[in-house]
């Protein structure tokens, strides 16, 4: 039976190794950025070139600690002058060359892109701040083009001090050990199946323990008429793999009789919003789901 105990000035205490210090850390807040300490490290553009600006802020970073005390700017990789891509802007934690730092992943140009997938290992671990669209052949990026992606970072037990988006329940067996945690983000979209646009607006989740439920809106514009397909991102991540782990509905409050199924996306992660469509005009369809945190 091992018994370990940590840090003192002396004795066997005194010897505290990386994971050590990260595993206790980790008990004090969860991953992401410090919801009150300077400027939250806020993601921005102003149209001064192929560039973006993060701001002061805090991040707790897997049990360790990041913090940058001034505003950084950082270069974003010239466009392409056929499609356009998503870059995002991360804090990395590198385990190996012991740092923390502020980083841009450079998308893959499509016609439909997709922001590049964050690293998260034993050895690298990323958060995203924001996604950047870089458009077709352009040389500045606007504010506009700019989407917060930041969760924020809260006391890691359930017994601390409760904040005004993060408060503790108890779990069935009377233990405070999860979180009511409520929000809003914007989705990002793939269209995979027979549809030639659609467009994201901000939705908002509630985390119950485990559980989310979203719920908002898009528009879909599809190709044909016949089976369609859109890939939605999820709030808060989840390693979807049974179909009970997540389902929901939606329809289009304007055509009788639309309706769509909202299905895990095992292989992507995400949810899938599947209809039969009837004709080949854009639709506003309303959504809720509920999925599984695994």
């Amino acid at each position: 039976m091992a018994k370990t105990f940590f840090p003192f000035d002396a004795g066997a205490g005194a010897n505290v190794t990386e994971a050590q210090w990260a595993e206790m850390a980790t008990l004090w807040r969860d991953t992401g950025v410090h919801p009150t300490l300077l400027d939250k490290l806020e993601t921005f553009a102003d149209s001064t070139g192929m560039q973006v600006k993060v701001k002061s802020g805090v991040a707790w970073m897997e049990g360790f600690f990041f913090k940058s005390d001034a505003q950084e700017t950082l270069a974003i990789a010239a466009s392409n002058p056929t499609n356009p891509r998503i870059d995002r802007v991360v804090v990395r934690l590198d385990r190996v060359n012991n740092n923390v730092d502020l980083a841009v992943l450079t998308g893959t140009p499509a016609v439909s892109p997709t922001p590049p997938t964050l690293t998260q290992t034993s050895t690298i671990w990323e958060i995203s701040l924001a996604q950047v669209l870089v458009g077709t052949g352009v040389t500045t990026i606007a504010a506009g083009n700019v989407t917060n992606e930041r969760t924020y970072s809260y006391p890691g037990e359930a017994t601390a001090t409760p904040t005004a988006s993060k408060i503790p329940i108890a779990d069935a067996a009377g233990t405070l050990n999860a979180w009511l945690i409520s929000g809003t983000y914007t989705p990002t979209l793939t269209n995979v199946t027979n549809i030639a646009a659609s467009t994201a607006y901000v939705c908002q989740y509630m985390r119950v323990g485990n559980v989310v439920t979203v719920s908002g809106r898009v528009i879909v514009d599809p190709t044909a008429t016949g089976a369609c397909e859109l890939g939605i991102t999820l709030p808060i991540a989840s390693n979807l793999a049974g179909a009970e782990q997540c389902s929901g509905a939606g329809a289009a409050f304007a055509v009788a009789g639309f309706s769509v199924a909202m299905m895990r996306d095992t292989a992507n992660n995400r949810v899938t919003m599947q209809w039969v469509a009837a004709d080949i005009a854009a639709r506003v369809v309303y959504f809720t789901f509920t999925y599984l945190i695994v």
